[in-house]
């Protein structure tokens, strides 16, 4: 390695490959957790299907969102053949180490924040609703209410805001060391 910014690019690049596989394996677990408390449950209790689909839903999203980062990240890995022996490492930044530091934080926010959001995204789509039940005057229970699904347009709105500026904070710092990665001969790279 030539310097402490391919440390801190190893580390982001690496580390963010890891957080990606991290939520492919919980939104797996989710649906399988989520099917099989739907199609093999002996218990017929509306309020717990709503629950799991709610679960499904958010399960698929983060498997499909943490495969997309995997894969994103893990071709630049791939790419600047940063697997194996480091000095065989082909790119190099331009940038100074406090500035990598920074843009790489800037990029990984970015994603944390997507992430986030996009699960709020789900919840607002598909919210469950738990009316109260009606009462006679005694305080005694007189009918049960079941619950219902509803979208929240303001938590959909919020969401989908706050998913806008994730990515945009991401493509900042992921583009800003992109732009000051250079290809360089073997020779050139100081170990």
């Amino acid at each position: 390695m030539k310097n402490k910014v391919d440390i801190v690019r190893n580390i982001y690049l690496f580390g963010v490959s890891i957080i990606g596989i991290i939520f492919l394996i919980i939104g797996i677990l989710r649906i399988v957790d989520a099917f099989s408390f739907i199609y093999f449950s002996s218990e017929g209790i509306k309020t717990e299907h709503l629950y799991y689909y709610q679960n499904l839903y958010q399960g698929i999203v983060m498997a499909l969102l943490g495969l997309l980062i995997f894969i994103f990240h893990w071709y630049f890995i791939v790419k600047e053949k940063r697997l194996g022996k480091m000095r065989n490492i082909e790119y190099e930044s331009s940038m100074n180490f406090f500035e990598a530091i920074f843009f790489y934080l800037l990029s990984f926010i970015g994603i944390i924040v997507f992430i986030s959001s996009s699960m709020g995204l789900v919840s607002g789509l598909y919210n469950i609703k738990y009316p109260p039940p009606v009462f006679d005057n005694n305080g005694k229970i007189i009918q049960e209410t079941s619950p219902y699904v509803t979208t929240d347009m303001g938590k959909v709105i919020k969401s989908g805001i706050s998913m806008l500026i994730g990515l945009a904070t991401f493509l900042i710092g992921f583009l800003k060391t992109q732009i000051s990665m250079k290809k360089v001969d073997s020779q050139e790279i100081n170990t």
